[in-house]
């Protein structure tokens, strides 16, 4: 057995690679084999995806919490930063960001808890929210903290620190997405083509898009876009 630390942007955490070479297992200490095996791997991957999608909401919270005090307490042209309207709005975007992850996390950590039908989607669909949210979130609390967010000294660093390095872990927001797509998409034309749609500039035309939602019973990604501008 070989154990190597990795060098990650989390300077809180200790990461390792395990390596086992020859590694000789007796029968009785197998917890599973075959399906059975298969299965229990699939549900640790999806508990610890949970999990740290769970510790992503509670970095949202934290970094909201400090950018709501520092907007509060920093003072610019006589009045608290806070005060002005643009500052506002960025804070109300956190705080919205922060509760579709911690909504999203909630229902998967549920289904995986009832083993419901759609519980691996749901758990892909929190991946992908609780990564992109937190990672959004932590770069506008950064630069709502202004030149003392970038500093060595103030702990926001190390929230983001660990935002960015979560979002990895347990298979990225890209990679979840592919999960999706394979639920959404199970003909692999359909799926290439909303991978385009999702993953590169190059975007389908609303024709080609809204035939595959009438088909599979899904919302046209333009249509979604535009509720969500609403």
């Amino acid at each position: 057995m070989r154990i190597e630390r990795q060098q990650t942007l989390d300077v809180t955490r200790v990461y390792s690679d395990v390596t086992l070479d020859d590694v000789i297992v007796s029968d009785d200490a197998l917890f599973a084999s075959g399906d059975a095996a298969q299965t229990e791997i699939a549900r640790s991957s999806h508990v610890n995806a949970v999990l740290a999608c769970a510790e992503l909401t509670g970095v949202g919270k934290k970094l909201l919490e400090m950018t709501l005090e520092y907007a509060a307490q920093r003072v610019q042209f006589g009045r608290p930063v806070g005060s002005y309207q643009a500052v506002k709005h960025k804070c109300a975007d956190i705080r919205m960001w922060v509760q579709s992850a911690t909504a999203a996390t909630y229902y998967a950590a549920m289904a995986i808890d009832a083993q419901t039908s759609d519980h691996a989607r749901a758990v892909s669909v929190a991946k992908v929210c609780a990564s992109d949210a937190i990672t959004r979130v932590a770069g506008e609390a950064l630069q709502l903290h202004g030149g003392v967010g970038f500093t060595w000294e103030h702990d926001l660093h190390l929230n983001l620190r660990r935002a960015r390095t979560n979002a990895l872990l347990y298979g990225d927001a890209t990679h979840h997405r592919e999960l999706l797509l394979q639920f959404v998409c199970p003909q692999p034309a359909d799926n290439d083509q909303l991978r385009q749609y999702v993953t590169s500039d190059a975007r389908p035309s609303s024709a080609s898009v809204r035939g595959t939602s009438e088909r599979y019973g899904t919302v046209a990604p333009d249509k979604a876009r535009r509720a969500s501008s609403r």
